[in-house]
C-alpha cells in the first residue's frame, strides 16, 4: 500500500512540471519542444576542433600536392578560437524540468517548487520556526564554452623509401588546445530565512545560506559550480597517426583513403565541477578510416571550380571516467539527502530518542550529500562517430575560396557501472531522525510518507540497489549537428617551397539542446618542401 502511495505521489509531484514547461511557448522559460529534447545530464561531452574533416583542418588542405624533387613533405598550421551560443539550450541541458529558471523553497509540506532547499543543505532560522518564514530564492545556470589552440598537421610521402612509386603516405596530426567553460548560478533570493539555523551536532555538516553557497559547499566532493569560475584546461587534445594510399592523383581529379589510430592525451572527466573542460576525446582510444577526394566542376576563364568531398568513420573504444547520475525518473536526485549507510541512519535515530529542541533540529537535518554518493567510477563507451565534409571550391590566379557543409554524427554513449553498486544508502526522509522515503524526489518531500513503515529498523527495506539508478543521465546522447562554413586562401607560387595563408569560419547547430551551437575562427598557414 505504501509503495502504490508512493509512485502516485511521485507522479503527481513530477507530471506538472513536465507539463507545464515543455512545449508550452507560453510559459516564462520559452521553452520548446527541442530545447527539452535532453534535460538532467550530468555531462556534456563536446566535440573536440582541429580532428579529421573538421573545417578548419581540411578547408585549403584537402589532398595537398608535392613538388617536383621535393622531399614530400607538407606541413599545416592552423590557429583557431571558438565561443558557444545559445546559453538557455546549454542550461536546459543540465537543469532539470527543461526550465532556465527554477524556484527553491525550504519546505516541510507538499508546497510547489523546482527545488527544496532542505536537499542542498538550507535550513534556515525562519524554517525551523513556528510560523516562521523559510528560504526562497529563484536561480538559473549560465554556461558558455570557449577553446583557442594552435593545430599542427604534418604529411610525409614514404614511397621513396618504399622503392616503389606507389603513392603511400604517413600523417600525424594534434592541436595543443586551450578549453574554458564558464559555469555561474545567478541568484535572486526572495527570502533569506532569516539565515541559517544554528543546529549543534553536525561534524562536518555545514549549513549554508543560498544556492550559491550550496553549489560551492566543500562538503560537496563532486558536481560544484564554483561562483563566476571559469574552469580552463591545457593540453594536446589527442595525436591522429594516419597510413594513407592515394589511388588517384591528376589535374582534374584525385582519390585516397587511410587508415589511422587516435592517441589520447587530453585528460579525463572527474566530475569535480558541473560542464568541466575536457580537451580532446575523454581519454579514449580510437581507431579511424576515411576517404578524400576531389574533382573538376567547371571552368570558365581564369576560374576553376573544383568539389572536395572528405569522410571520416571513427570508433573510439571503452574507457573508465567518473560521472553523476541520478534515480530513475527522478530529474536532479543526484542532490538528494541521503544516509550513507545504516550507521548514519541509527545516529540520526539516537540524537532523536534523546529528546530536546537541539537534538531535534540535529536528528532531522543530519545527512550525506547525495551528489557525493551517486558519483562513481563508470565504464563509458562513446562507440561510433562518421564526419562527412562536402565544399566547393574555386580557384583564380593565386587565390581560393570555399563554401563547404560540414555533418557530423556520433552514437549514444553506453555507460555501466565499473564496481558493484552496494554501498547501503538510502535516500533520507524529509523530517529525519533515522527514518527513510524511497520516494522522495528533488522537488517534492512526500512527507504523507514519513511513517513507521520507514524507521531506522526497516532500513534495509529501503536501501538503493543498481535497479534504481538512471545510469543514462551520466551518458552523453547521440548527436547530429552541421556546420557551414567559408575560407579564404591565398598562394605564395616557389619552385622551392610553395606555400600558401588562409582564413576561415564557421557556425555549427543542431536540432535538441545535446549539440553544442557555437562559432569557430581560424587561420592557417602551409608550405610543401
Amino acid at each position: 500500500m505504501n509503495k502504490s502511495l508512493g509512485v502516485l505521489l511521485l507522479l503527481a509531484s513530477i507530471t506538472p512540471l513536465l507539463q507545464a514547461d515543455c512545449g508550452n511557448n507560453n510559459n516564462n522559460n520559452g521553452c520548446n519542444a527541442c530545447d527539452c529534447k535532453v534535460t538532467s545530464h550530468s555531462f556534456f561531452s563536446v566535440r573536440p576542433l582541429y580532428q579529421t574533416a573538421s573545417p578548419e583542418r581540411v578547408s585549403l588542405f584537402h589532398m595537398p600536392d608535392l613538388i617536383e624533387n621535393g622531399r614530400g613533405g607538407n606541413l599545416e598550421l592552423t590557429v583557431f578560437g571558438s565561443r558557444s551560443t545559445n546559453n538557455d539550450k546549454l542550461s536546459r541541458y543540465f537543469s532539470p524540468f527543461c526550465k532556465c529558471v527554477l524556484n527553491v523553497k525550504e519546505a516541510r509540506n507538499n508546497s510547489v517548487q523546482d527545488l527544496v532547499s532542505q536537499n542542498f543543505n538550507i535550513t534556515t532560522v525562519g524554517g525551523t520556526t513556528i510560523g516562521g518564514t523559510g528560504f526562497e530564492s529563484n536561480i538559473s545556470l549560465c554556461m558558455r564554452n570557449s577553446e583557442a589552440g594552435i593545430g599542427v598537421t604534418y604529411r610525409h610521402n614514404i614511397s621513396q623509401y618504399l622503392d616503389c612509386e606507389t603513392p603511400w603516405w604517413i600523417e600525424i596530426s594534434s592541436p595543443l588546445t586551450w578549453v574554458s567553460n564558464r559555469v555561474a548560478v545567478l541568484e535572486q533570493i526572495v527570502t533569506d530565512g532569516g539565515g541559517p539555523a544554528n543546529i549543534a551536532g553536525l561534524g562536518d555538516q555545514v549549513l549554508v545560506g543560498s544556492m550559491v553557497d550550496a553549489f560551492a559547499q566543500p562538503e560537496w566532493q563532486f558536481g560544484r559550480i564554483n561562483p563566476c569560475a571559469c574552469h580552463t584546461q591545457v593540453g594536446l587534445a589527442d595525436i591522429e597517426l594516419k597510413l594513407g594510399y592515394e589511388w588517384l592523383t591528376g589535374d582534374c581529379c584525385g582519390v585516397e583513403s587511410f587508415i589511422g589510430v587516435l592517441i589520447p592525451t587530453g585528460n579525463r572527466p572527474r566530475a569535480h565541477n558541473v560542464f568541466e573542460p575536457i580537451v580532446g576525446n575523454n581519454r579514449h582510444w580510437g581507431f579511424m578510416t576515411g576517404h578524400s577526394a576531389y574533382f573538376d566542376i567547371w571552368e570558365v576563364d581564369c576560374w576553376k571550380v573544383y568539389g572536395y568531398v572528405d569522410t571520416l568513420c571513427k570508433y573510439l573504444f571503452c574507457n573508465t571516467e567518473i560521472r553523476s547520475f541520478d534515480l530513475k525518473y527522478r530529474p536532479w536526485s543526484r542532490y538528494l539527502e541521503v544516509y550513507a549507510n545504516l550507521a548514519q541512519a541509527q545516529q540520526a535515530a539516537n540524537i532523536a530518542a534523546a529528546g530536546g529542541p537541539a537534538n531535534a533540529l540535529t536528528a532531522v537535518t543530519l545527512s550525506t550529500p547525495g551528489i557525493n554518493i551517486f558519483t562513481k567510477p563508470l565504464n563509458v563507451k562513446p562507440r561510433f562517430q562518421f564526419t562527412g565534409n562536402v565544399a566547393l571550391g574555386a580557384e583564380s590566379g593565386c587565390q581560393d575560396i570555399e563554401l563547404g557543409f560540414n555533418f557530423f554524427a556520433r552514437d549514444a554513449e553506453c555507460v555501466q557501472l565499473a564496481c558493484p553498486f552496494d554501498d547501503g544508502v538510502a535516500v533520507k526522509a524529509d523530517l529525519g531522525g533515522g527514518r527513510t522515503n524511497k520516494f522522495r524526489t528533488i522537488n517534492n518531500n512526500l512527507t504523507a510518507l514519513d511513517d513507521a513503515a520507514f524507521s531506522v529498523a526497516n532500513y534495509t527495506n529501503a536501501v538503493l540497489t543498481v535497479d534504481d539508478l538512471d545510469l543514462e543521465s551520466a551518458a552523453h546522447p547521440a548527436v547530429l549537428s552541421y556546420i557551414i562554413y567559408g575560407a579564404y586562401g591565398y598562394r605564395f607560387e616557389n619552385d622551392c617551397y610553395p606555400m600558401f595563408a588562409g582564413i576561415g569560419a564557421s557556425y555549427e547547430f543542431g536540432g535538441g539542446n545535446e549539440v553544442l551551437n557555437r562559432w569557430v575562427f581560424w587561420g592557417k598557414f602551409g608550405f610543401s618542401f
